[in-house]
């Protein structure tokens, strides 16, 4: 059921729109885009079927700006978000990425298998993408889910109760996490087209 990162189509995108010095429309991904249109089967982004040639320059056109802030600063933290921010997230909507799509984005989102390894699951596919292939350090994330043999293990091995040796396995988990290459099989949870 999981499967590696780099066998998505969005990170096939991402790498595409980057090994073409983000000249989105020099790129395999988005010739494919536009011939599935034709074809009648548009590809889903963001909540939004991207069934134009317009919506298809917008969302590569964001997923450009969305590289270059990466580049300059990092994957920063989703801000905390209500219903009473529309305003604030405005800038960042464009007619591929609906006020849905902005309003119920999080930080990228981990679980820890019964073996320790390190997934993602959520929101956070082009986020993840795009650092794995800068080679970031770090990404702000949330531990989401975790095995719960993963947590007996280690309340085995160190004698603490669930809620230390929850604290204690995230401590184990930050201190050997590698930087984030495309070489690495991270591994992703299945979730469709939409990022």
């Amino acid at each position: 059921v999981l499967k590696p990162i780099e066998t998505l189509q969005v990170d096939e995108e991402v790498r595409d729109v980057m090994g073409h010095g983000d000249d989105f429309r020099a790129t395999e991904s988005y010739r494919r885009m536009l011939e599935q249109i034709a074809a009648g089967r548009a590809t889903t982004r963001n909540l939004i079927a991207l069934d134009s040639p317009a919506l298809v320059d917008a969302y590569f056109g964001d997923l450009v700006k969305l590289i270059a802030s990466i580049r300059r600063k990092g994957v920063v933290r989703r801000p905390a978000r209500g219903l009473g921010d529309s305003q604030a997230v405005a800038p960042s909507l464009s007619i591929a990425r609906p006020l849905l799509a902005e309003m119920t984005e999080s930080e990228i989102g981990l679980a820890v298998g019964a073996d320790g390894a390190l997934f993602r699951i959520g929101p956070g596919h082009h986020r993840m993408s795009i650092a794995r292939r800068l080679g970031l350090a770090r990404v702000p994330a949330e531990l989401r889910l975790f095995h719960v043999k993963w947590l007996r293990q280690i309340m085995r091995e160190d004698g603490l109760g669930p809620l230390a040796a929850l604290r204690h396995g995230i401590a184990r988990l930050t201190l050997h996490l590698p930087t984030l290459t495309p070489d690495r099989r991270v591994h992703d949870e299945p979730s469709g087209e939409t990022p």
